[in-house]
């Protein structure tokens, strides 16, 4: 579900497929096929059912081993003149009556798409839910240009053809194509049903990758999905070898093998009170953390006098005054800046903040500090990117609203400018952030696409809880919010963590970074002890008198381990006694027949 729309998921999966036979079930990378079109549905929180539909009794056996439910559709829905919208009219309606449920929207996924990842679909849920759209549908970039192409005259000869010759010849009239690629539609269920198409009057395309839009319709589609998967394969193999590049803020060393860097972002909590401020740098102190953070900023330099208050700052903060009135309030002057760094030092934390345009950036220089925060709204300010990457300093990124073109922007503006020292926060630009926004996942997924960088998380939930998780899932670089009191006026206060709350966060943290470990599996120190009591040895049933051989009867499993281990216990059957064995006696090698052979290692 989202934002209280029921959502099924439908693929449909003819059992007749003729240019390649059994594709929908045939393995590709050791997965069915039609295995990962629902893989990518299953791991949307957004969509309530999956159901497959077919009319082949194997492709619904193969599955029904995912976590999907299946349907059998009649053999008249699955000739070669049966359209998808026929067979998903049958669907719906049959479904619905079935479960006794009706849905919002129906997200029909093709079955022969297996790159198209979970965000496209949900892209195109969002898009659609978030507007008056009726429909929305993932189209990919044309290879061909249609203003200029080739076509074969039935000889041997090659024409030239232009569909557009106003675009060629003008060039500014030529434009980007795409087309739909058919891996995911959504449609709002009464708009399909009302007019049996899959496209209302208004509809939203979501762009995806050549590469994700691959469709298997032949053996030569088999081969370059093949290929594919064998590239990425490669791929992350060669990531895994990269060294993640270390480095330090004020001594401090940052990244994986390290503790976690926690910052206390006091930011504009402090409500343009330097008492305040102070305090907050104390309380923040004596709850463990590693740094202090602040903003910087010019309201009348950055922000137009037009610029609205967002709702979250409506709903913090009141709704009178726009966001440069608010900014105003907030602001904090060089004396006071170099004033807070002083005193950060003074306490022995360190000090950081955010600069939000070149007039803050050239007073964060003067203070000189150990590293420069951007903050997530000037991520795409490459200039404030490239002049702050030149200061030579590690540089901390908040990703908040950017998407993966933009990440790449920035990271490449500060790599030109000579700097690599980049840590990456995954950041939602919303306060408090929603749990079922916040996709924790993404840190995993920026450790995977940056295996070079380190990758934080700057946390506006409420509570503590996705920060420790983001701990855990990898997060090197941990932001949250601080403040006195959560009822005070201003936009951050209410998604910020009182003193009580982040000492309790800070200490957390420093437990799961000893929880966690090096991964390796061994027996500590303290099971050795509990070993002994709990683990079995081999030991005598009954009483065994010396020369007897020995049988199943004779022997049992019992605590504690003081003799022959239980894995050998059928190395022992037949085998002869040396002694008398006194019953509920563990028995030791060198009790048995041969034992010598076994203590010198032939069967340990």
């Amino acid at each position: 579900m989202y934002k209280g729309k029921k959502i099924l998921a439908v693929i449909l999966a003819r059992g007749g497929s003729k240019r390649l036979p059994g594709k929908n079930i045939k393995k590709l990378g050791g997965v069915p096929l039609i295995g990962y079109t629902i893989q990518a549905a299953a791991q949307s929180a957004m969509i309530d059912k999956i159901v497959v539909s077919s009319d082949s009794d194997e492709i619904l056996k193969v599955s029904g081993e995912f976590p999907c439910l299946v349907q059998k559709r009649p053999a008249y829905l699955a000739e070669d003149t049966t359209t998808s919208q026929d067979s998903l009219r049958y669907v719906v309606t049959e479904f619905e009556k079935e479960q006794q449920e009706e849905y919002d929207l129906i997200v029909l996924l093709q079955s022969t798409c297996p790159f198209r990842k979970t965000v496209e679909i949900e892209k195109c849920i969002q898009v659609l839910v978030d507007s008056d759209a009726d429909s929305s549908q993932t189209v990919t970039l044309v290879k061909e240009k249609p203003e200029l192409m080739f076509v074969e005259d039935g000889k041997t000869e090659r024409k030239l053809v232009f569909n557009n010759k106003a675009a060629f010849f003008d060039k500014s009239l030529r434009k980007t194509h795409y087309i739909i690629n058919g891996a995911v539609y959504v449609v709002r269920k009464n708009v399909f049903l009302s007019t049996g198409r899959l496209y209302g009057e208004k509809n939203i395309p979501v762009i995806m990758s050549q590469d994700e839009s691959l469709d298997i319709d032949t053996y030569v589609d088999w081969h370059a999905a093949e290929k594919l998967l064998e590239e990425r394969k490669l791929m992350q193999q060669k990531q895994a070898h990269h060294v993640q590049k270390s480095f330090s803020i004020a001594g401090k060393k940052i990244g994986d093998g390290f503790p976690t860097f926690i910052i206390a972002e006091i930011g504009v909590n402090h409500n343009g009170d330097m008492d305040l401020a102070r305090k907050l740098i104390d309380l923040a102190v004596e709850a463990g953390v590693d740094a202090v953070k602040f903003q910087n900023f010019n309201p009348q330099t950055g922000t137009s006098k037009f610029t609205p208050k967002v709702s979250y700052q409506k709903e913090n903060d009141g709704p009178e005054g726009n966001y440069q009135t608010m900014l105003e309030r907030l602001k904090i002057t060089e004396d006071q800046t170099k004033m807070l760094a002083e005193y950060a030092a003074e306490k022995g934390t360190i000090f950081l903040s955010t600069a939000s345009d070149a007039e803050s950036l050239e007073v964060l220089k003067k203070v000189d500090p150990t590293a420069y925060k951007i903050g997530s709204p000037h991520i795409t300010n490459l200039p404030l990117l490239k002049d702050t990457a030149k200061c030579g300093k590690p540089m901390i990124i908040s990703t908040g609203m950017a998407s993966y073109e933009e990440i790449d922007e920035a990271i490449q503006i500060c790599k030109e400018a000579g700097n690599e020292q980049i840590i990456l926060l995954h950041c939602v630009s919303d306060y408090p952030t929603r749990f079922q926004d916040v996709n924790l996942n993404v840190i995993t997924s920026l450790r995977e696409r940056y295996p070079t960088l380190t990758i934080g998380y700057s946390d506006h939930t409420l509570g503590i809880e996705a920060s420790t998780a983001a701990v855990v899932l990898g997060a090197r670089v941990l932001e949250r919010h601080f403040t006195l009191d959560k009822n005070l006026s201003g936009p951050d206060h209410k998604a910020s963590l009182l003193p009580e709350e982040f000492t309790a966060l800070v200490r957390a943290v420093r437990n799961i970074e000893q929880a966690l470990g090096d991964g390796v599996k061994r027996r500590t120190a303290r099971e050795e002890e509990v070993a002994k009591t709990a683990r079995r040895s081999v030991v005598a049933h009954v009483g065994i008198s010396a020369g007897t051989e020995l049988t199943e009867e004779m022997l049992r499993m019992k605590k504690p381990e003081t003799g022959i281990k239980p894995k050998y216990y059928w190395d022992l059957l037949g085998k002869r006694v040396t002694k008398d064995i006194e019953a509920d006696r563990a028995l030791q090698w060198a009790d048995i027949e041969g034992g010598e052979e076994c203590i010198n290692g032939k069967l340990q």
